[in-house]
């Protein structure tokens, strides 16, 4: 909660600042792609992408630089083929945040331009599985911070104020993972040594973006 309180009272002060410009452009995009997992052996090796959503308005600073607040939710689906014979789990592991995305966007024709930035934001993962519903009555949370580089390439329909995007972003989230997230009691083959890595994931996707007048 103290995250969200944060990122709140950021994001006013932010949009004061850029509000008071009334030559500033602002837009609206909508992103969908597929986040495979990476950094955390055990995570990688026991989840196959579903989904990656984020919808986020964004407004311009001053020049090319540009702030934007948006919501995000990421699915992973536990792979059945992956995971202990002795220990069979169903489920899946959901990401929900928000975020603030400074940002660079440059345009280098009237139809196509550049958008590179870094969301930083305060998430809240869910690892929602049969056995965590039977050992504790419900899914396992964990809050934390986390921070994702992100580039698009943005191709743009002037005349009807909209574009079309090819986006790339790599997440890093603030917190470890190991099997025993999922209700496991067995390390699942993995190195323990290796469970205090962060859960991290690579997203290619596609969105769509309307420019406001």
């Amino acid at each position: 909660m103290k995250y969200i309180l944060f990122l709140f009272i950021l994001f006013v002060f932010c949009y004061d600042l850029i509000s008071q410009g009334n030559q500033n452009k602002s837009s609206f995009t909508f992103e969908v792609g597929m986040p495979p997992a990476f950094g955390n052996e055990s995570f990688k090796g026991i989840v196959k992408p579903i989904v990656y959503l984020s919808p986020f308005y964004q407004r311009k600073i001053k020049g090319d630089f540009a702030l934007g607040l948006g919501f995000q939710h990421t699915y992973w689906q536990i792979n059945e083929f992956k995971v202990p014979v002795a220990e069979p789990v169903e489920g899946g592991i959901h990401n929900i945040g928000i975020y603030l995305k400074p940002f660079y966007e440059k345009d280098y024709s009237d139809f196509f331009g550049i958008d590179f930035g870094v969301k930083l934001g305060y998430s809240q993962t869910y690892f929602n599985t049969d056995i965590n519903d039977s050992l504790y009555g419900g899914n396992q949370q964990v809050e934390s911070l986390h921070v994702a580089p992100t580039l698009a390439f943005v191709f743009r329909n002037t005349e009807e104020n909209n574009a079309y995007r090819f986006t790339l972003g790599y997440h890093i989230q603030g917190v470890s993972y190991s099997p025993s997230r999922l209700g496991l009691s067995t390390k699942s083959g993995y190195d323990p040594a290796k469970f205090s890595n962060p859960l991290s994931y690579l997203v290619v996707g596609f969105g769509y973006t309307h420019y406001f007048k």
